[in-house]
């Protein structure tokens, strides 16, 4: 009895393991294995980032959320499952209040005019 429980509990995480989805880049069963929920957790959190730089490349994904004022960035990779990652840094400003990435972006926007 306790063989057949054995048995059953192996295959029982194999099937868990083939239904988890994630391994290739669109899952096992086709599914989207993307960063979609991980990205619509953190904008229900901190709202709207205020910069997103997207590298997309085959099935590799890297989008960088900035939120500057805020202090962190969070990358989103996948290639298959999503990892997220975050770094903190002190958000700059000038003597004025002003956030030292708002004003690099003010003249960038001049000098293109």
């Amino acid at each position: 009895m306790k063989k057949v429980r054995k048995i059953i509990t192996i295959l029982t995480l194999i099937l868990l393991l083939l239904l988890g989805g994630c391994g290739d880049d669109n899952g096992l069963f086709g599914w989207d294995c993307d960063c979609d929920d991980e990205m619509d957790d953190y904008y229900a959190a901190y709202g709207p980032p205020e910069e997103i730089i997207r590298y997309d490349s085959d099935n590799y994904h890297s989008h960088d959320w900035w939120y500057w004022s805020r202090g962190f960035c969070v990358t989103f990779t996948w290639n298959g499952c999503c990892e997220v990652s975050t770094y903190s840094f002190t958000p700059m400003y000038n003597e004025e209040g002003q956030l030292i990435i708002d004003l690099y972006k003010e003249e960038s926007q001049e000098e293109t005019k």
